[in-house]
């Protein structure tokens, strides 16, 4: 799953394909895009000015705040920020043009080019990567980030928890 790009690829290519279509887009909107069986929010999306593809799963959206609940519907699980993103409703998955930061247990994510799937616990930073985590349990850091570039870190691998902050090309991070 970490090497297979395909969704990633998909999102980005309709991204181009379809920012480009929009017309008029509405300010300040909230979409509800999952819902728990027992009629919670599972996640949502927001937006300073969004568009719905007619048709489509696509929604466009500048500003862009997804929000993932636990089965509450009200504690939040994880939140990515993006300054521009195409979500698609049906994956619960999103590719973002320019900056995203993602908070997500425990850790936050910073990059460009950014892919998340809220369904598979994943996101993938392509481009300019910073995350900062306080998950180095058991087996260090190669429990929460793998890279095929250049990472700066300072940990340890003993399994005691700590604090790192790791600078990378490209990243993928499971949840």
């Amino acid at each position: 799953e970490r090497n297979d790009d395909t969704d990633a690829e998909r999102l980005k290519n309709a991204y181009g394909k379809y920012a480009s279509k929009v017309i008029t887009p509405a300010e300040n909107v909230k979409f509800p895009i999952e819902m728990y069986s027992n009629r919670t929010v599972k996640n949502r999306l927001m937006a300073g000015r969004a568009y719905l593809f007619p048709g489509t799963d696509f929604i466009w959206g500048e500003q862009v705040r997804v929000e993932q609940y636990k089965a509450d519907g009200k504690t939040p699980d994880g939140v990515v920020l993006a300054e521009k993103c195409l979500f698609d409703r049906k994956t619960a998955s999103g590719w973002v043009e320019g900056e995203a930061v993602v908070d997500w247990n425990g850790s936050r994510i910073r990059g460009h080019e950014v892919y998340f799937a809220f369904r598979r616990e994943f996101v993938k930073i392509f481009a300019g990567t910073e995350i900062i985590t306080d998950r180095l349990g058991k087996g260090g850091l190669n429990d929460v980030v793998s890279n095929d570039k250049k990472t700066i870190a300072t940990t340890n691998n003993t399994g005691v928890s700590g604090h790192a902050q790791i600078t990378s090309v490209r990243t993928d991070y499971d949840r």
